[in-house]
């Protein structure tokens, strides 16, 4: 733009001395027009360029690190057309806190829609905020940009890789199990119920065996154990940070991929549980009773839209905000760093931490929580077993 001005300066210039060297009304006329022509159409530019619409489009579902296609319609409704048009879109990833800016150079016939494609790749998992910031319409001498403002708004999951790993819930001193019912319809986990008795099917767990029933039937009997309705067990993604690293989206795709992995293997062994997130945005904490695949896939949008931020409380310190006291058995708690929130609330109930570091650091115990410290490169093997 800077280019067209010095070029249009230039051209008046030349008009001027066109004039005064010829004394010719060619050179006024020359100049009267090159002089007019340009803002008469500055001003029709802006002002038809509020007949400029734009709306975006992107799949529902994607994967990271694969090429993904947007789309942007843009709708001139005016009599006016447009052969540069710059529109200007970012892209958010909600979970991860990583933003992109792209710039698209369009044109808008008069009274037609034209479509544009934008080439996008998530580098992590999360759910992406595709978002149309306005556009900029430059006039047909390139002298002046108008801004359009616009508002168009796509959302797309990148779902997070998932992979198997051995959940086994130990029950220790500090679980109190008191739930008030039990299900109906479910066998559970609970060995202090008993949800049916039958015969014994290969595969049942040597403890299930009813050894007082069997012997009097003269043959196997197992008991099914009762599945509490009141969950035990937390896992809560902690979103916090107190200084924000350059290994920080990384470490949250790592974590949200453990806590789904540890997710689901619970919800294949019809474990009862909770997840807990606080979303920075919002300022809000939510949490979720998972006790089916089904109802783990309705809040995983909500779960990989927790926005990240600074924040000197961790996400056990605002979940305990509003509770008098821990209402679960079991914390597991998905984190980047250590937090002393959870050496409190191990007095309590079994506390949980797995951590995502640049160097991990095994298992250990810390003032009576249970770390499992893994790595961004290799998490699947270092936590292919978790006892809660």
């Amino acid at each position: 733009m800077a280019k067209s001005r010095i070029l249009w300066g230039l051209e008046l210039i030349l008009c001027v001395l066109f004039y005064i060297f010829t004394d010719s009304y060619a050179g006024l006329w020359l100049l009267a027009i090159s002089l007019v022509l340009p803002v008469v159409e500055m001003i029709g530019a802006e002002i038809c360029a509020k007949k400029l619409f734009g709306t975006l489009g992107i799949d529902n579902l994607g994967e990271k690190q694969k090429d993904m296609t947007a789309m942007l319609k843009i709708k001139n409704t005016g009599l006016f057309p447009f052969d540069r048009i710059i529109a200007k879109i970012k892209c958010e990833n909600l979970l991860t806190g990583e933003a992109e800016e792209y710039e698209i150079l369009a044109s808008a016939p008069a009274k037609t829609e034209t479509l544009q494609q934008l080439q996008l790749k998530s580098r992590h998992c999360g759910k992406l905020c595709l978002s149309l910031k306005g556009f900029l319409v430059l006039d047909y001498f390139g002298l002046r940009k108008t801004k359009i403002p616009a508002d168009s708004e796509k959302m797309t999951l990148i779902t997070p890789n998932t992979f198997g790993l051995q959940v086994e819930v130990v029950y220790g001193e500090n679980a109190v199990l008191d739930a008030e019912e039990y299900s109906m319809s479910k066998a559970g986990f609970d060995p202090s119920e008993t949800f049916a008795v039958r015969e014994y099917r290969a595969g049942d767990h040597i403890h299930q065996i009813h050894w007082k029933l069997s012997e009097k039937l003269d043959g196997l009997i197992v008991r099914d154990y009762g599945l509490p309705v009141q969950n035990t067990i937390l896992l809560l993604l902690e979103t916090g940070y107190p200084e924000k690293s350059e290994e920080f989206p990384s470490q949250m795709e790592k974590l949200v991929e453990c806590l789904v992995s540890v997710s689901q293997e619970m919800c294949e062994q019809q474990i009862v549980h909770s997840i807990g997130w606080y979303n920075h945005k919002e300022q809000t904490y939510s949490s979720a009773e998972i006790d089916s695949l089904e109802e783990f896939t309705m809040i995983l949008p909500e779960l990989l839209s927790a926005v990240p931020g600074e924040d000197g409380t961790s996400v056990l310190g605002h979940y305990m905000e509003q509770r008098e006291q821990c209402e679960f058995a079991h914390l597991v708690l998905f984190t980047p760093y250590l937090t002393a929130d959870a050496s409190a609330l191990a007095e309590r109930c079994l506390v949980t931490e797995v951590i995502c570091e640049k160097e991990p650091r095994g298992e250990f115990t810390e003032e009576g929580a249970h770390v499992i410290s893994v790595s961004t490169e290799n998490a699947e093997a270092e936590i292919s077993y978790l006892e809660i």
